[in-house]
């Protein structure tokens, strides 16, 4: 879908694992977040959308935490550490 939008992904990032985690599995939560993720970097004109994108808009749908699954890093130690702390939205 990205591509199609004239985005592209990094890889590194794992954005897609990162939102379906952040929406608990939920497939429809999770593709609206992806979409307003991508509609994020489209309107600041950027090549990518970035985790930032990502945390504003979950952010706004869920208010502000101490971590969520945008944090930058390697994912798999994020995830992790949401995993130890008991992570819900």
């Amino acid at each position: 879908m990205a591509s199609s939008l004239g985005l592209t992904m990094a890889a590194r990032d794992r954005l897609p694992e990162r939102i379906l985690f952040a929406e608990q599995g939920q497939l429809g939560r999770a593709v609206d977040l992806f979409k307003e993720t991508m509609t994020r970097a489209l309107w600041a004109c950027r090549e990518a959308p970035s985790l930032e994108d990502a945390e504003q808009r979950f952010e706004a749908l869920y208010g502000p935490r101490e971590m969520s699954p945008f944090a930058p890093g390697n994912w798999d130690a994020v995830r992790s550490e949401l995993e130890k702390s008991g992570w819900g939205r």
